[in-house]
């Protein structure tokens, strides 16, 4: 893998750890431990193993790599990029491009926070109660009903995407294995979008035909770390819809709606490496004496609350497949009650 950086090529020459006595070999080191390598047999002819012929090699295969590199340089998307892209673009077509190959983090940047992100006009948040409430699931008889509910979720997944494009440009200093494996659940969220988005048109409708809220969005302006997203967003948006996407496979398979109830079925599984991601790194980045329900708590900001994270059919099956604890499952399985 080739990371694109600038930084100048450094060659050293040395006997092939293979064959000592038949070739030589040039390694060149750049930057994290990449490495390129190349051989050269000498056959029978003594002109090959020449120091003039080994030089001229050598430059003509530093050269190579030089080259290959600022190749690269142009065709890998920084990170920040990507993000900024998610955000500043008011193109759904562009908010929902997958990344080309795999994304570099050389330059993570200052810290960078957006009070809005940009989205067509028609998909602009609303004002508080413009837009419809998700229908009850004993209404998804109805196609109508159904195709509303694809249209929130379809905003729900977005914003989603919205807030981890916030993230990375907020926290530049998070880890960078923390911030290259949010890239993989991005995708996700991209793809849940266009999923919902897809079976809107099958229903005759276009996502953006109804008004939109932005209650996610607006929780995570109150983010001030990483802890805080994890608390919020994986570990309470996303666990509480463990629950949710099962309740609404449910409803759509009741109303004989197989790829409602397929989309749901897909997005669940998903959600449960989501949720898996939220407490690995909850427990990478709290502090070591602290517990997982304690720094889960700490990190809350109302009115996100312990019960927010769960549905009205409590399922622990798939928060034990995110590999949370018993205890703390047992503390969300019972926030909010008087008992």
């Amino acid at each position: 893998m080739i990371t694109g950086s600038e930084k100048p090529l450094v060659a050293d020459t040395q006997p092939c750890p293979r064959h000592v006595s038949q070739c030589h070999y040039v390694k060149t080191r750049l930057p994290r431990g990449v490495f390129f390598c190349a051989a050269r047999y000498s056959g029978t002819e003594p002109s090959s193993t020449s120091p003039c012929f080994l030089r001229s090699w050598l430059v003509h295969w530093l050269l190579h790599c030089q080259k290959q590199t600022q190749t690269a340089a142009h065709e890998l998307m920084e990170i920040r990029d990507f993000a900024q892209r998610i955000l500043q673009s008011d193109s759904l077509a562009e908010k929902l491009q997958p990344l080309e190959g795999p994304a570099t983090d050389l330059i993570p940047g200052p810290p960078q926070r957006f009070q809005l992100p940009a989205r067509p006009a028609h998909l602009k948040f609303a004002g508080r109660k413009e837009a419809p409430a998700m229908p009850a699931p004993a209404a998804f008889r109805d196609p109508a009903k159904r195709a509303v509910a694809h249209h929130i979720m379809a905003n729900h997944e977005l914003q989603a995407l919205e807030v981890m494009a916030f993230t990375l440009c907020a926290f530049p200093d998070a880890p960078s294995e923390f911030r290259h494996g949010m890239l993989p659940i991005m995708a996700d969220e991209q793809r849940h979008t266009r999923m919902h988005a897809q079976r809107l048109e099958e229903f005759g409708m276009t996502f953006g035909d109804l008004p939109v809220n932005g209650y996610f969005w607006l929780k995570a302006q109150d983010f001030q770390s990483p802890l805080d997203y994890l608390a919020g967003l994986p570990l309470t948006f996303e666990a509480g819809n463990l629950d949710h996407t099962i309740e609404f496979e449910q409803a759509y398979e009741a109303a004989g709606d197989k790829k409602g109830a397929g989309i749901m079925r897909a997005i669940h599984q998903d959600e449960i490496g989501h949720v898996a991601f939220g407490i690995h790194w909850l427990r990478a980045l709290k502090p070591t004496d602290q517990t997982d329900w304690d720094a889960y708590i700490d990190h809350l900001h109302w009115p996100l609350r312990p019960e927010k994270a769960k549905g009205k059919a409590f399922q622990r099956q798939p928060r034990l497949d995110a590999g949370l604890t018993d205890d703390f499952i047992d503390q969300i399985q019972h926030a909010g009650s008087d008992g």
